[in-house]
């Protein structure tokens, strides 16, 4: 009991939402404490560089549950992994601002085809009606 939140990374406050599953079967007078114990061996399993840089890359957030040493060690991979997930979303944005404009380029470039089949087409209606002009000139 406990230790899944810990190893979430969850603070041992989280222990709130198991008190009335454990009066419900009985459990009450030394449930907190079982809860805490397997809080810290879930808190020391997640505390690991391991799962800073998992927590971090995934865009999680960190909420200070670890201690000492391990939180300095977890700390450095949880900021490495957010750097990579700050990239990462950086670059997604990038990507789609990019498609964005290659649909808009597409566009203009549609609209000049048009246009420069209008041009030479009232191009030809101006050498006809030219050449009518020195038909007429003619007679």
């Amino acid at each position: 009991m406990g230790y899944s939140a810990g190893l979430r990374g969850s603070t041992p406050e989280s222990y709130q939402t198991y008190q009335v599953s454990c009066a419900e079967h009985g459990l009450l007078s030394n449930a907190q404490a079982l809860y805490l114990e397997g809080w810290q061996n879930g808190n020391q399993a997640y505390c690991q560089p391991v799962n800073g840089f998992t927590t971090g890359s995934n865009g999680g957030r960190y909420e200070g549950v670890c201690q000492g040493e391990r939180e300095t060690a977890f700390l450095n991979a949880y900021y490495q992994g957010h750097n990579s997930f700050i990239v990462r979303i950086k670059f997604d944005e990038l990507k789609q601002q990019i498609a964005e404009l290659e649909k808009r380029v597409v566009k203009m470039q549609r609209r000049q085809t048009e246009q420069s089949h209008k041009q030479r087409h009232y191009n030809k209606d101006i050498a006809d009606l030219k050449k009518e002009i020195e038909a007429l000139k003619k007679k």
